[in-house]
């Protein structure tokens, strides 16, 4: 038996709510010295690519930065594959 899909706009909600809390996670990282930021904004931007141009446009330049080759790391790997995909849409 298949397992049932979640509907899409509970998706997009989820999506949307993850992708807002690692942003304001990363803003609070940006006041707190021991909190780091840049991962938290970047996955926040991350989620929220398919959804709001101005985070697409970082997807896009973020994708432009990485080395096409990600073998080495296996994180940096998938990070790339899903902002190629942002970026795939796009088009």
């Amino acid at each position: 038996m298949p397992h049932p899909r979640k509907p899409h706009w509970l998706r997009t909600l989820i999506r949307h709510l993850a992708g807002w809390g690692l942003i304001g996670l990363g803003l609070i990282g940006c006041l707190l010295p021991v909190m780091p930021q840049v991962p938290f904004l970047v996955a926040g931007a991350v989620l929220l690519a398919p959804d709001i141009p101005l985070f697409r446009r970082l997807a896009k330049a973020l994708a432009a930065r990485l080395p096409a080759d990600a073998s080495r790391s296996p994180l940096l790997a998938k990070l790339r594959a899903r902002l190629d995909s942002v970026v795939k849409t796009d088009r």
